[in-house]
């Protein structure tokens, strides 16, 4: 798949950045690949992720042209918070994406995802500001760091490690 290639660009190009900052990862990101032409990164934030659970949970959509499209039948969704459709594949397969077309004020009455900034995990927190006090983090990034919330609520988890990764560096 085109983003297994594109995982594996960036991780190739980056493993050996010395990266201190969030913010730095959209100009990594971008700079990952060069040819053709950089990748094309669109940096967002909690107030531009729209809730389309409203939407996706309707049972029949209808295309461009006004066909029935029944959402168990949807493999790919492409969503564009400036545009009042969404592109749709119903199957993985290399077909052109169709256009399904909402009233422009059902789009614009979604709700927020967010309505803040997620926190992370106190400690996590903590030990940021610990190490900007430091001096461990340049100081260019302390704001940054700063500007982060902590809660306690907040799980300090990672997703799990995928299996063939461990069996990988097991095997060495």
């Amino acid at each position: 798949m085109p983003v297994d290639s594109m995982h594996a660009t960036i991780e190739r190009k980056s493993k050996n950045l010395f990266i201190q900052a969030p913010s730095e990862w959209p100009t990594i990101l971008r700079n990952a690949r060069t040819k053709p032409k950089p990748y094309n990164v669109k940096v967002t934030n909690y107030s531009s992720i729209i809730d389309w659970k409203r939407i996706t949970s309707q049972k029949r959509l209808k295309d461009a042209q006004g066909n029935d499209i029944t959402i168990s039948d949807v493999a790919e969704m492409i969503f564009d918070k400036d545009n009042t459709y969404v592109k749709i594949k119903t199957t993985y397969e290399n077909q052109a994406h169709v256009d399904l077309l909402f009233p422009t004020k059902t789009v614009k009455n979604l709700p927020k995802s967010y309505h803040s900034e997620l926190p992370i995990n106190k400690k996590k927190y903590d030990n940021l500001i610990e190490l900007c006090k430091a001096f461990t983090i340049d100081v260019q990034y302390h704001s940054e760091y700063y500007s982060l919330k902590g809660h306690n609520s907040v799980a300090d988890t990672l997703p799990e490690t995928d299996i063939e990764e461990c069996n990988d560096e097991t095997e060495d």
